[in-house]
């Protein structure tokens, strides 16, 4: 192989590897494709979820929240949550 032909090859395996995190990133996007899938590029592109979640819980008189209830449920969600930004998808 030519001196010409090795440094097209290795300039269009350079400009490969430069787009691709591009396209794995588009691909991830529109068709919601796991971000670690496919060479791994848009695994960095994961945004960390910030969830906020408010949770009511009535007992008795309409209007007269149970606060013991209430924590019950707001724990099992903050559980899930830190689950589900773990996991990701996969949760």
């Amino acid at each position: 192989m030519e001196y010409r032909t090795k440094q097209r090859v290795v300039k269009v395996g350079l400009v490969i590897l430069a787009i691709w995190p591009l396209i794995h990133i588009g691909v991830v996007h529109s068709t919601g494709l796991s971000p670690w899938r496919g060479f791994g590029w848009a695994m960095y592109t994961v945004p960390v979820l910030k969830v906020d979640v408010g949770v009511r819980h009535l007992e008795g008189d309409v209007g007269q929240p149970t606060r013991k209830g209430t924590d019950r449920v707001v724990q099992s969600l903050k559980r899930y949550v830190k689950r589900y930004q773990a996991l990701g998808a996969n949760a």
